[in-house]
């Protein structure tokens, strides 16, 4: 039979995997987005397997041992994205990530050490997830030093203490307190996480998280609602709650989100196969779809000449970091700079976000090529090429020095030059640096562009 606890942990299932995998496909490349997204997919399953283990005698027996699964590996996630409250561009070394894998297998492993001695298990998960939720609280105490918003900061801070007190109760169960209605409120407790970490990211690129989030949210309910009603429809007619329907119902949620949320690499691959002989109708598609993508994002035109001197220097670093991606930098504030719009009608081209997206690239390649030393070289190493070595090899000509593996087969001498140069004599994180003070460079002379075509 239905009840309402049912209804509610497929609400609960669904709401939180569509905001898992929309924080995923926001950008996976991110170590916050990408935890948050994984803490609330894993959540999800781990759900759904607690729900339909109740329609299978076999399931159940195990389900004693196998239902601190939806809050076990979120915990460690949880751990992972708090370690990443700021997204920096500068590259990671991948410890943390290997890490979390590790205290997954570790998880993997005490669970099912639960069928052999479950006394000590239960030991080692009471002290696995406090420990792991104590060094969240941690993390986020220090990010409160940092001058990012407070309010994201705060939710973080009150659901990190809601989930840390949700997974006491799940480990020592009351008998007056249900442990479905638990996992339910520890559902929201994760979804305030994936809330604040969208919020900072969203602080960190400049872009907006609501409008998106919104719109991807509504595209999912009104896929699923048709196929999810029908299905809950026959079982009302039906009488029947066997484990073939509610299966049925997960697994077909699960999909619709899925396939909704990722929709444009689902669209992009359909694109390789159908315009498999015509390249440039898959380019224009995805160049199209980009730029869709980063509309609900963007945020309102500002006033840059007003705007604080650190803060203009950061969206400019990630402007600059998006160089060669055509969303992102579609979604950058920077697309409303006054200077672009008068740069577009001096070329008489429509004022677009296509177009402005275009003219900003044009705008820091020239900012970019301004560091460049008075000389008739190409390039050089010495101190004084650096900050243009740093900008103009790895976004302008869209080198990858330190990606596995960095081979290129098409560069010029120049290039070829450079690329050895930066991997052999240069560190990453003194590149990164380097592009950072570079880009505060950049930041003053667009700001002085900006003061010129302000006083004509």
């Amino acid at each position: 039979m239905i009840d309402a606890v049912f209804v509610l942990q497929l609400l609960a299932f669904g709401f939180t995997l569509w905001l898992g995998l929309y924080l995923l496909a926001r950008d996976i490349h991110k170590p916050g987005l990408r935890y948050a997204g994984l803490g609330l997919v894993t959540y999800a399953l781990g759900l759904a397997f607690v729900v339909l283990a109740k329609y299978v005698p076999a399931l159940l027996e195990t389900t004693v041992h196998w239902r601190l699964l939806p809050v076990m590996l979120p915990s460690v996630f949880w751990m992972a994205a708090t370690w990443h409250l700021m997204y920096e561009v500068a590259p990671v070394t991948g410890i943390s990530g290997r890490m979390a894998i590790d205290l997954i297998l570790l998880f993997l492993v005490i669970l099912l050490a639960t069928t052999l001695n479950g006394v000590v298990a239960q030991g080692l998960l009471l002290l696995g997830p406090v420990l792991f939720l104590v060094l969240s609280l941690m993390k986020i105490r220090q990010a409160f030093r940092d001058p990012l918003p407070r309010q994201p900061i705060i939710i973080l801070l009150v659901a990190t203490v809601f989930f840390l007190l949700g997974m006491g109760l799940l480990l020592l169960p009351l008998e007056w307190l249900s442990s479905e209605l638990v996992l339910l409120a520890i559902s929201f407790d994760l979804i305030l996480l994936g809330f604040g970490l969208g919020s900072l990211d969203a602080y960190e690129e400049g872009t907006r998280l609501l409008p998106d989030a919104l719109r991807s949210l509504l595209a999912t309910v009104l896929v699923v609602l048709p196929f999810g009603a029908q299905v809950l429809l026959v079982m009302l007619l039906l009488g029947d709650v066997s484990f073939a329907f509610p299966l049925l119902l997960f697994s077909l949620t699960a999909t619709a989100i899925v396939v909704e949320t990722f929709s444009s690499p689902v669209q992009a691959a359909l694109d390789k196969v159908i315009f498999a002989d015509r390249p440039a109708i898959q380019q224009e598609r995805q160049v199209l779809r980009s730029v869709n993508a980063a509309l609900p994002r963007r945020q309102e035109a500002a006033r840059f000449l007003l705007m604080d001197e650190n803060e203009f220097a950061r969206l400019t670093r990630r402007a600059l970091s998006h160089f060669n991606d055509l969303e992102k930098l579609a979604a950058s504030p920077l697309t409303q700079l006054p200077a672009i719009t008068v740069r577009l009608g001096q070329k008489r081209k429509p004022d677009n976000t296509l177009e402005r997206t275009h003219e900003l690239k044009a705008l820091l390649a020239e900012s970019i090529l301004k560091l460049k030393p008075y000389s008739d070289k190409d390039f050089d190493s010495t101190e004084a090429w650096r900050y243009y070595n740093a900008l103009y090899f790895p976004y302008v000509r869209g080198l990858k020095p330190y990606s596995v593996p960095a081979a290129y087969n098409d560069l010029d001498d120049t290039a070829q030059t450079a690329l050895e140069w930066i991997q052999t004599q240069v560190p990453e994180r003194t590149l990164y640096n380097w592009q950072t003070t570079a880009a505060r460079l950049v930041a003053q002379h667009l700001r002085e562009v900006e003061q010129i075509t302000l006083e004509r």
